[in-house]
This record gives structure tokens, sequence and C-alpha cells, in this order.
């Protein structure tokens, strides 16, 4: 089963940006989404649900520092990400959730009896 979820998810880096981590978990009743994007806006995500597959998009700016500095070491990436997640069945799009907090992006895809074949745009809660 976990071979089968790692199989599930798609890394596209965008040009000049950064992969976050993504775990998907799946229950009974739902596939759970957990993207790891410590420091990203919330208004700066793009979720969508096409069919069963999940396109997660954000951008992280770099922290402004207000005085001249230069860098002794710089590892925390910047700039724009996309993870696609292919579900392995059939989800729930108007029905799926999306939470942001302390850098973790998670979302709720609830599994479906009936196929939808609609884009769905979903928010993050506050």
């Amino acid at each position: 089963p976990l071979q089968r979820l790692m199989d599930v998810v798609s890394m596209h880096a965008v040009q000049g940006g950064w992969t976050p981590p993504v775990d998907v978990c799946e229950t009974s009743e739902a596939f759970i989404i957990r993207l790891e994007a410590a420091g990203v806006d919330k208004d700066a995500f793009d979720i969508t649900l096409s069919d069963n597959t999940l396109t997660v998009r954000g951008e992280r700016s770099s922290a402004h520092i207000d005085e001249p500095v230069t860098y002794v070491q710089m590892e925390i990436a910047v700039g724009c990400f996309e993870r696609v997640i292919r579900l392995p069945t059939r989800v729930d799009g108007a029905a799926t959730t999306a939470h942001y907090e302390d850098g973790l992006l998670e979302i709720r895809v609830p599994k479906a009896e009936e196929r939808r074949g609609a884009t769905v745009q979903i928010r993050i809660r506050y």
C-alpha cells in the first residue's frame, strides 16, 4: 500500500523553485495530504482538484532583512513550486477541505462513489 501511494505523487520543480515534501495517507473514507511549506503565506497557495488529480501550487518569498547583509550560509529555498498528486480512486472534490497552520498544509479529499468531472478550487480555512 505505501508503494502504491508513493507512485501517485509526482514532483514538478518549477524552474528556479523548490519542492516541498508531501505525505499522502489513505483511510477507508478519504485521502489526507500533508505538505510542509513553512514560510508560505496562506494566500500564496493555489489548490485545484480535477477528477482524481490534486495540484498544489505556491510561492515562498525570501524574508526581507532591513539592513545590508552578506550571507554566510543560505539554505532556505524560495520561489515557486508545484506538486501534482494523482489519487488512485475516485474522490469527492466538492467535499474536499484544506487547513494551513504552523507551516503545514493539510488537504482532506473524501473518496466518492460517483465520478465527478469538474475542476474544483479549494480554499484554505483559517
